[in-house]
């Protein structure tokens, strides 16, 4: 098996489980303090709740693939053709 046809095929998994794990899920309960606090305050506030539980998820995926990325183009850059080592 290629290589393309490989990576093409891990590809195609991924974005598999990725789009169907949402179809599969049950509700989530939420922390007692969350919960208390959608109960009292209302909607807009446990609206705010769920974006900052989301952005506290993102972040740390975002930051790992931004310094996945920069390592990734370090060890690809070619060499510099003008180096004499020797010099």
């Amino acid at each position: 098996m290629g290589e393309s046809v490989r990576r093409l095929l891990l590809i195609a998994i991924c974005l598999f489980g990725l789009l169907s794990a949402p179809a599969t899920m049950d509700t989530a309960m939420a922390c007692p303090m969350c919960q208390a606090a959608k109960d009292s305050a209302g909607e807009q506030v446990a609206s705010a709740y769920m974006y900052s539980i989301l952005f506290m998820l993102a972040m740390p995926a975002t930051v790992l693939t931004g310094f996945g990325i920069g390592f990734y183009r370090l060890s690809k850059k070619p060499y510099d053709s003008d180096f004499d080592p020797r010099s």
